[in-house]
């Protein structure tokens, strides 16, 4: 009953496959729209979400 004994080993791997993904990601975003645009469209989306 319950997950094997490798399944936490897997859980780990794929959490940090999401993570490393995400963060070349994240850089590329930066890298193309920029620090200034992306802090004022998250400071827009902020206030509207107050």
């Amino acid at each position: 009953m319950g997950f094997g004994g490798d399944a936490s080993l897997y859980s780990s791997a794929l959490t940090g496959g999401v993570l490393a993904c995400s963060t070349f990601i994240s850089i590329a975003t930066v890298d193309k729209l920029g620090r200034r645009v992306l802090l004022i469209s998250g400071g827009i989306q902020m206030i509207t979400c107050q």
